[in-house]
């Protein structure tokens, strides 16, 4: 009987390992494409060509030394070990917000450069010379990725592909609004500046009314932050006043999983919250 309960607990122990490692081999190939996916994708939207290969071997050959690092300054394993998972997060996270304010920059620039091109096509102009003249001005990004688009179209790509490739590069709802006047106007061949400038005007009412949005809900996105932060906070301050008696009561079994419960559910409000503020819920 008590070689059968042996033999039942190293099976059990066996199959257990053989799920962790599964899953953790699962999880570390997703982590790696997800990495390589959005540094290609940001990196390359801020034109900076770097090989996604090299960020991915960067990023594996450093966690092992940040979690040695951090096991050695603070002599805890689970600290450490919470260490180098923010340490992997953080390039995701950075990567995406990198994007996102990218695109919110370019959005910004549209009302302007709509309100001119229409008036140089009003002046006279046609829109490929009014279009290579506001790009030489326009700073980064949207003058990027005119300038991209103008060397297509100089390189042979017509207008339709070159357009559909800009609007694929930045998924921003106004410039695929830009995109389709212009095709519309370049089938139509009249009164295209008059569309581009009642455009302006839409988009810059658009984003009025979304900045007041965005003003009136500042105090909620800040109390949901400070409240997604204060349990990290009580934590390290408790921590600090009794370090013993802390990992005593959270740094076994029991205690990793309620801290990993509380996570979880800090960052499903969270993220909630954000749904809600943004109307998409």
């Amino acid at each position: 009987m008590k070689l059968l309960s042996i033999l039942l607990i190293v099976l059990a122990t066996t199959a257990l390992a053989y799920v962790l490692l599964r899953s953790g081999q699962r999880l570390a190939t997703r982590y790696r494409q997800q990495l390589l996916k959005q540094s290609e994708q940001s990196l390359q939207s801020h034109f900076v060509f770097v090989r996604s290969q090299y960020l991915a071997f960067v990023a594996w050959a450093g966690l092992p030394l940040i979690f040695l690092a951090a096991w050695w300054l603070i002599p805890s394993f689970w600290l450490a070990a919470l260490v180098t998972l923010l340490a992997a997060v953080t390039p995701l996270v950075v990567l995406r917000w990198m994007g996102r304010r990218r695109l919110e920059t370019l959005r910004r620039q549209l009302p302007d450069f709509v309100l001119s091109l229409a008036l140089s096509l009003q002046a006279g102009l046609a829109l490929q010379a009014a279009l290579q003249q506001l790009a030489q001005s326009l700073p980064a990004p949207l003058g990027q990725e005119l300038r991209l688009l103008l060397r297509q179209q100089r390189l042979g790509a017509s207008a339709k592909d070159s357009y559909q490739e800009l609007v694929e590069r930045v998924p921003v709802s106004e410039l695929a609004m830009l995109v389709s006047a212009l095709q519309m106007g370049q089938s139509t061949g009249a009164g295209l500046g008059e569309r581009l400038r009642i455009l302006a005007q839409t988009i810059r009412a658009r984003m009025t009314i979304e900045d007041k949005i965005v003003a009136l809900t500042a105090q909620a996105r800040l109390q949901a932050r400070i409240m997604f932060c204060l349990p990290g906070f009580v934590a390290g301050a408790l921590y600090l006043l009794d370090a013993t008696a802390f990992e005593q009561a959270w740094f076994n079994t029991l205690g990793v999983w309620v801290a990993g419960a509380l996570v979880a559910m800090l960052l499903m409000g969270l993220w909630w919250i954000q749904v809600i503020l943004r109307g998409e819920g």
